[in-house]
């Protein structure tokens, strides 16, 4: 009697379940994918996640216990193909056959929702708002994440477009600050009650078992050097150049400092970094311009003692909350993307975006006073896991799709 209880229990909470496929069918962001999507399945059972496979690791869903579905094929990630621009026409190329077939599956089989994370056409053609509105024809309700208002560094060039995605094609949109929400009812006259704002987390804080000298030692630099770290992807609107002119400051009054550059991105523009750093003689500086793999994020974390993001501008950085999770003090810009999360000499030190003077300033305090460094981080520590944990946006993710 007690087990077929426990058996109509189960049924009943796998038909409460919704029919929800995840889309990030270009695997743009993996690793918010994961931990999104973990969460997700272990409060909703009928989830699946529609991707290709990680190029810089082809195994990374799997070895996480993730299954993806790429629609129809997943070749061109798993080739090796080193030539970007050859990968990326490629990949492009398959990401069409698969968003045909996956429409096709969806309309045969339709799932009660469908949560977008990237739409990756849209400034070339408008056929994946068409296929979108084909779904909603058939009575699936659309979710879109907007993790870029408009895509970087293109200005208004794509509003109407993106306008159409926001108002015509999602029934909610998911936004991650506050700052974000407001920018959405103001520039583009979307309702308020379409938008939920749902936070990012925080990512990689793996167990290690090297301390921060071990650390240092790991990514070649010495104990006793403060060590200032910016990670992440390297592009122009993350301020590298702003970074660089105040370091030239920082190191004509402080000699015992490494200043770390760890990420990949476009040759040409890391080419162009290397050279100011060259042509301008600046010391202790080491780049990592290459992947860093997921096990040697927590390393170069643990050897920082400050973490930096310059930022121009941005709607919200994982990779901020990820420093926050590692109990480091953190120097920030004071952008819209931010103000959600810092508040200055809380839980970080803010700096207008060129202000070189301003951030030399802080960078110096940081590094002459410990105590210091330890209350900013414990504080950003403290904030980052009570507000901004995996568990509580999985939940709030979840409801947006009952809303």
């Amino acid at each position: 009697m007690f087990i077929i209880f426990k058996l109509n229990k189960k049924k009943n909470k796998e038909k409460d379940n919704l029919s929800v496929v995840i889309m990030d069918l270009l695997c743009i962001t993996p690793y918010y994918d994961y931990y999104l999507i973990k969460e997700i399945i272990s409060l909703n059972s009928k989830t699946k996640f529609a991707s290709i496979s990680f190029h810089l690791d082809t195994s990374y869903f799997k070895s996480n216990g993730i299954k993806n579905d790429p629609g129809l094929i997943d070749i061109i990630s798993k080739l090796g193909i080193k030539q970007k621009k050859i990968r990326q026409i490629l990949k492009i190329s398959e990401y069409l056959v698969n968003l045909v077939a996956y429409t096709i599956r969806l309309l045969i089989k339709k799932p009660d929702v469908i949560h977008i994370q990237w739409l990756n056409l849209l400034t070339i053609t408008k056929l994946e708002i068409h296929l979108l509105k084909l779904l909603k024809l058939r009575g699936i309700k659309i979710i879109y994440t907007v993790h870029n208002i408009l895509p970087h560094d293109t200005n208004d060039k794509y509003k109407k477009v993106y306008s159409k995605v926001y108002k015509e094609v999602a029934d909610n949109l998911i936004c991650h600050t506050d700052h974000a929400k407001k920018e959405l009812i103001n520039n583009f006259n979307i309702e308020t009650e379409k938008i939920k704002v749902i936070p990012h987390g925080p990512m990689f804080n793996l167990d290690i078992e090297y301390d921060n000298v071990e650390c240092k030692k790991i990514i070649g630099a010495n104990s006793d050097e403060v060590v200032v770290l910016f990670f992440g992807i390297i592009r122009p609107y993350k301020g590298i150049e702003f970074l660089l002119d105040t370091w030239r400051e920082v190191i004509d009054q402080r000699k015992n400092v490494k200043l770390i550059i760890a990420g990949n991105g476009d040759e040409k523009y890391l080419s162009s970094l290397q050279n100011i750093i060259s042509q301008a003689g600046l010391n202790n500086i080491k780049t990592n311009f290459e992947y860093i793999p997921t096990e040697m994020l927590p390393i170069y974390h643990n050897a920082a003692d400050i973490l930096v993001y310059p930022y121009k501008n941005i709607t919200q950085s994982g990779a901020l909350l990820t420093g926050m999770s590692f109990n480091k003090p953190i120097i920030a810009t004071d952008i819209d993307g931010f103000k959600d999360v810092l508040s200055d000499r809380y839980n970080a030190f803010t700096v207008e975006y060129g202000d070189i003077e301003n951030f030399k300033t802080a960078l110096i305090n940081l590094i002459d006073n410990p105590e210091t460094r330890k209350k900013i981080a414990e504080n950003a520590y403290k904030d980052v896991n009570t507000k901004y944990s995996w568990k509580q946006i999985g939940m709030k993710t979840l409801d947006c799709y009952k809303s």
